[in-house]
């Protein structure tokens, strides 16, 4: 793989340190170190390869900064990936990015709470969550907590909370021109969800495209619900899950994902996950925890 200074990363196989994959990691036990890679721990790889210098202190929110501008800079991932196609040109590259997202576990499903995987989960939560994001990202978390309820845990009300994200007519055919994340949760999202489950389903709109303003949102709307359930597409449950757990402040927050595919021979984002805009969504998440932990 092409490396920025030409160098290999120091790792070897007898290495001591016990590596998980995301949905084992415990806020309260683990550091982002730990998530693995090929050989080592994936962030130190991904460092390496694209020529971000590790802290002698050691990674943390800020420091990642630098891995996410490189590998992950715009919200909207399809964006992302002419930058990361001239930075990995190389035949062998598409493999080991693939390798990267198995060995991570960043695509497989999970149903926990966000802070531990070892917390029991309830049998009825007061509220689930959706918040807004591309088209195939809200029709994802919308079939997950669908799945979810119809197999048999239950849910007092849903709250679709959303911004004023312009979405584009190219992320789906039931996008039209004008739409928001909040007029197409609205419009598409709410009526799935209520031909699919019985329980309440309320829209709450927002005037702000920031996903830490709309998880203050979300924190606001289930301040007194005992348990909230975030609905979330794979890979982004740290994230979605994390900013909400950040604003909400305790250990009421549960995450839940389908698995999702990665797409090895050009599927279209809807069939599966690109290998290139997955090590974007790889780097948001290990700064995601570096701020829990």
């Amino acid at each position: 793989m092409t490396q920025h200074n030409q160098e290999r990363a120091p790792f070897h196989e007898d290495d001591p340190m016990q590596y998980i994959q995301f949905a084992e990691f415990d806020i309260t036990q683990h550091t982002i170190d730990q998530i693995a890679g090929i050989n080592g721990p994936i962030v130190d790889e991904l460092a390496v390869t694209f020529g971000v210098e590790k802290p002698q202190t050691g990674w943390d929110a800020t420091s990642l900064k630098e891995l996410i501008t490189i590998i992950g800079p715009a919200k909207t991932l399809q964006d992302n990936i002419p930058a990361i196609e001239a930075l990995l040109p190389e035949a062998d590259d598409k493999q080991i990015a693939i390798e990267w997202i198995e060995q991570s576990g960043l695509l497989d499903a999970v149903f926990r709470n966000f802070d531990s995987p070892e917390q029991m989960l309830p049998r009825n939560f007061d509220t689930a969550v959706i918040t807004g994001g591309v088209r195939n990202w809200m029709m994802r978390r919308a079939q997950v907590l669908i799945d979810t309820i119809q197999n048999g845990t239950t849910v007092s009300e849903i709250k679709l909370v959303a911004g004023t994200r312009q979405m584009r007519t190219a992320e789906g055919d039931d996008v039209i021109e004008g739409d928001t994340e909040a007029s197409y949760m609205q419009r598409v999202i709410k009526p799935l969800l209520e031909a699919e489950v019985e329980c309440r389903v309320a829209v709450v709109s927002t005037d702000t495209d920031k996903g830490n303003e709309i998880a203050e949102v979300v924190a606001n709307e289930t301040q007194d619900a005992a348990s909230v359930l975030v609905a979330c597409n794979a890979g982004n449950w740290i994230q979605n899950g994390g900013q909400i757990r950040r604003a909400i402040g305790d250990d009421r927050v549960f995450v839940v994902s389908n698995p999702f595919p990665i797409a090895k021979n050009n599927e279209p984002p809807a069939l599966g996950q690109n290998y290139l805009t997955a090590l974007g969504i790889i780097a948001r998440n290990l700064q995601e925890l570096a701020r829990h932990t």
